[in-house]
């Protein structure tokens, strides 16, 4: 049953993407369907490469936080932005948010990815729409945050959902 789900969600790459990009999204879709297939989340440290340092450090404290001991915890799929199952996902399109200036700054780019969620092994109609932010760094592209767009027409970031639920379970230490 996996091959099929990666089968059909993995191979269409989106317009105008770096072919690295798509790899990469792809090998973390990978990844997280077979640790849910497992019945479980899946061990982080395999997916180093696929972040930012800073990015990593903070999902990596946030994935091992015990909701009875810190008080918090991720209560979500952080690769659908949902509390569903994740079925697949599709690279759609990128584009670039921020050209290398002159050396000093990375290449940015923004992945646009198309997340198929849902229950009881049926997914929605409608695919959650993610944007990935990669930069390039000498490790190919990087993701150093994500943004869930909500189908209410807001949006959040990964980056300040680690830091609103790592700040509330320092609080909860103190």
């Amino acid at each position: 049953m996996l091959n099929l789900i990666l089968a059909t969600a993995l191979t269409s790459a989106g317009a105008a993407c770096p072919q690295q990009v798509v790899d990469r999204l792809d090998d973390l879709y990978r990844w997280h369907l077979a640790a849910q297939a497992d019945q479980h989340r899946g061990d982080l440290t395999l997916q180093k490469q696929t972040f930012t340092p800073e990015l990593y450090d903070q999902l990596h404290r946030a994935w091992d936080l015990d909701p009875r001991v810190d008080r918090a915890f991720l209560d979500f799929v952080v690769f659908s932005g949902t509390q569903v199952t994740t079925f697949g996902a599709d690279v759609i399109g990128c584009h670039k948010l921020y050209p290398a200036a002159n050396g000093f700054f990375p290449d940015v780019i923004a992945a646009s990815v198309a997340v198929q969620t849902g229950l009881r092994g049926r997914a929605s109609e409608r695919p959650q729409q993610l944007s990935y932010r990669l930069i390039r760094s000498d490790n190919g592209w990087v993701i150093s945050d994500l943004v869930y767009n909500h189908q209410n027409g807001t949006s959040s970031s990964l980056s300040g959902l680690l830091r609103l639920i790592l700040s509330t379970a320092s609080n909860s230490r103190n």
